[in-house]
């Protein structure tokens, strides 16, 4: 993870459908809270990097090469056009820090461009007041789940 803090969140948050982070107990870094929270911004670059001429760095990520591996190819490199330049849409938290992920989810929240989809706590040390939390958020406004409707009672109706 160290090689990563010192790179642009966007380099590794483009291509992938998923992201999975176990940060430190302090909670993720702000560089990677801003990309996540502005990830629309990261979508339009990730589009508008895709849609120039200009030869980006070559890929090293290898599920990103499998994905890529099914796409037309011009010689030996994947067709531009067709590699799709996606972002995250599910991010996977991993936190052994309760104060930390409460900080973090609050952040991810408030930008409206994360809804948290569910979270387990687990207690892998009894005895201690740690706590582990697994969290999934899905990303855009969070999807209304369908219930039974009330009944509108009629003014003037009588009840029986």
């Amino acid at each position: 993870m160290r090689m990563l803090q010192k790179l642009d969140p966007f380099l590794w948050l483009v291509g992938s459908d998923v992201v999975v982070i176990d940060p430190p107990r302090k909670g993720l870094d702000a560089s990677l809270i801003d990309a996540l929270k502005n990830i629309s911004s990261v979508e339009r670059k990730a589009l508008s990097s895709s849609e120039s001429t200009n030869s980006s760095q070559e890929e090293k990520r290898p599920w990103v090469l499998r994905a890529k591996e099914a796409s037309v190819q011009i010689g030996n490199r994947p067709s531009p056009a067709n590699i799709p330049q996606s972002v995250p849409q599910t991010l996977v938290y991993i936190s052994c820090g309760w104060e930390s992920f409460k900080e973090d989810c609050k952040s991810l929240l408030s930008s409206k461009a994360w809804y948290l989809e569910k979270a387990h706590g687990f207690n892998f040390f009894p005895g201690t007041q740690s706590i582990e939390v697994l969290a999934v958020f899905k990303r855009g406004p969070q999807k209304k789940k369908p219930g039974k409707k009330k009944k509108k009672q009629l003014k003037g109706a009588v009840k029986h």
